[in-house]
């Protein structure tokens, strides 16, 4: 992904408010709460700017479904495995198998 592309990446998940990680269904989670606030058949404020508002939710949710969807994800065992963290008893010998006292 170039330099261009992740820039907008990350400017659509700040048009949604998602600061860090986010899985799929929060992602949907909060574009739907957005869209409840400021949909104009909804929202409280002027039409024109809520209608604005709902095309630019619209751009970013569809953006980062777009890269959620098609982000390349390896399934080899080692990745999986960086990906997903230690195994609690990985975590025991990475700190505390060779400690004399342990082993």
């Amino acid at each position: 992904m170039n330099t261009h592309a992740a820039m907008a990446v990350r400017e659509a998940a700040d048009v949604l408010g998602i600061t860090g990680g986010a899985s799929l269904n929060e992602i949907r989670h909060r574009y739907r709460e957005l869209m409840k606030e400021w949909h104009p058949d909804a929202a409280k404020s002027d039409p024109a700017s809520s209608h604005q508002r709902t095309v630019t939710l619209n751009g970013a949710y569809e953006l980062l479904l777009d890269y959620c969807t098609n982000h390349r994800f390896s399934f080899r065992l080692d990745d999986i495995k960086a990906t997903m963290g230690k195994t609690p008893g990985e975590y025991w010998m990475e700190r505390f198998g060779d400690d004399p006292l342990w082993s």
